[in-house]
């Protein structure tokens, strides 16, 4: 986490009238491989951002869906645990609008050119998000594209 950036997240909750304790515990971020382990960074930004919480959560998700939880409580005797988590991408959440997404990111992600015809000629901008998610999961489950060095 850039530490000016983060500054400024706590500069606006506090101006809003809420405490840390109340906006600063869970910590989820992502991976670009597909190991959700934590890294040194991750330890360091843990313990300096969250460490003087009663209680915090660091949840990475990696690529492929591999994710990571760990729990930490620093009230009474200090514990550190793995919790078990499972992502559903399905279910719908308030606040989401699914529309605007899929909007934001026809505008915004572009295809590099090193990627396989496979999904170049099978993904089009006006393919549905559905449409999208099928091709890509058939796409990363088919090691043929790894072959070219990328996955």
């Amino acid at each position: 986490m850039d530490d000016a950036a983060v500054a400024d997240f706590f500069d606006r909750q506090v101006d809003e009238g809420r405490r840390p304790d109340r906006f600063a515990r869970i910590w989820i971020h992502t991976h670009p491989g597909d190991c959700p382990h934590p890294s040194g960074t991750d330890e360091e930004t843990f313990q300096r951002v969250f460490g003087r919480a009663d209680w915090a959560v660091m949840f990475i998700l990696a690529r492929e869906g591999e994710s990571y939880a760990r729990l930490r409580v620093n009230t009474g005797l200090p514990l550190e645990i793995e919790i078990p988590v499972q992502v559903d991408y399905m279910r719908s959440f308030a606040g989401c609008d699914r529309d605007a997404w899929e909007t934001e990111y026809w505008e915004r992600v572009h295809q590099e050119k090193s990627i396989t015809s496979q999904i170049a000629t099978s993904v089009s901008d006006t393919a549905s998000f559905d449409d999208w998610r099928e091709r890509w999961l058939d796409y990363i489950e088919d090691e043929d594209h790894v072959k070219g060095g990328r996955a």
